[in-house]
């Protein structure tokens, strides 16, 4: 009997977590991976505030893709005063997946899933070693420079309303409303803030037509995907290359024409227009798609810390 009733509360603990412990379906938890603005985020983690010269020390990194997309061949890049602190080796570890340079490493993180709602996260590690400062000082304040690069998309699936009878001479009454929409996040830096709606027409069609708002929602720095391994690597990038962003859309399966065809952020911020310029025809009823659009662009972070040198005694 005991076992009868342990077996049956098992049973509700699963279903329960399945259901994401909210009362609602399992797909809720899905819609909130395509949720927030971050992508990945980096951490130092506890490290001495000082060391004295001519020393090893060891350095570690907590990488996470809090994201809703895999970063695949992402790129992490070590700045160092030269001067004062050298490089002795990697750690060569998950995340990692290979080294490019001395001073650049590779690395794959999973983004979030239904499986992983909080998204994949590893250590990087470094070992350091600070070098001989001059002799008339006591101590020297060095900098120390991580940035992550990587390629990364945003997506939304967004239903939206078709009205075919622009001039409202129907009587029977609408399924929907042509609205506006206003978004946040989507599990990415860079976010579609808000799609205007509006219904243009042209002889026995609508052709439905969308302004949409993108926005950097962080402190990144964005640049084309094809140029993400030379943003961290300190090789010069034309200026064209950055803030540069990929659109595509496509009502249900069909595809819309954007103009540009790449958002190019001007303090962050820009705007797209795309249209189907096939067309909708007037014969067919008021009614709800799904409005699909993807961005893809290379997203930068960087972050610093400080460490003392200390003259050794005498």
């Amino acid at each position: 009997m005991k076992k009868s009733i342990i077996a049956i509360l098992v049973v509700a603990f699963v279903i329960v977590g399945c259901r994401g412990g909210t009362g609602g379906e399992g797909r809720i938890v899905s819609r909130d991976i395509y949720k927030g603005t971050n992508g990945l985020v980096m951490e130092f983690l506890p490290m001495p505030e000082d060391v004295f010269e001519k020393s090893p020390f060891r350095m570690e990194v907590k990488l996470k893709n809090e994201g809703a997309y895999d970063i695949t061949q992402g790129y992490l890049t070590l700045g160092l005063e030269k001067d004062f602190i050298g490089l002795s080796e990697w750690a060569i570890r998950e995340p990692i997946i290979g080294v490019v340079s001395s001073e650049q490493v590779e690395f794959n993180l999973e983004g979030k899933s239904i499986m992983n709602p909080k998204g994949s996260q590893g250590m990087v590690a470094v070992i350091l070693a600070s070098k001989e400062i001059e002799v008339m000082r006591e101590k020297h304040t060095s900098t120390i420079l991580f940035t992550g690069c990587y390629a990364y998309k945003t997506k939304l699936s967004e239903g939206v309303c078709i009205d075919t009878d622009i001039l409202g001479t129907r009587t029977v009454e609408k399924a929907c409303k042509v609205e506006d929409k206003t978004l946040e996040g989507q599990g990415a830096p860079i976010a579609i803030t808000k799609v205007e709606v509006d219904m243009l027409p042209h002889e026995n069609k609508v052709k439905p037509q969308f302004l949409i708002y993108i926005e950097n929602k962080k402190k990144g720095e964005v640049v084309k995907t094809d140029v993400v391994r030379e943003a961290c690597s300190g090789e010069p990038i034309d200026f064209k290359d950055f803030n540069v962003v990929k659109v595509s859309a496509k009502l249900f399966d069909k595809p819309l024409t954007c103009t540009p065809s790449t958002a190019k952020l001007k303090e962050g911020k820009d705007e797209i227009r795309c249209i189907l310029d096939e067309g909708i025809s007037k014969d067919e009823g008021t009614h709800t798609e799904t409005l699909n659009l993807e961005l893809d662009y290379g997203y930068t972070n960087t972050m610093s810390t400080t460490i003392d040198i200390k003259k050794l005694p005498t």
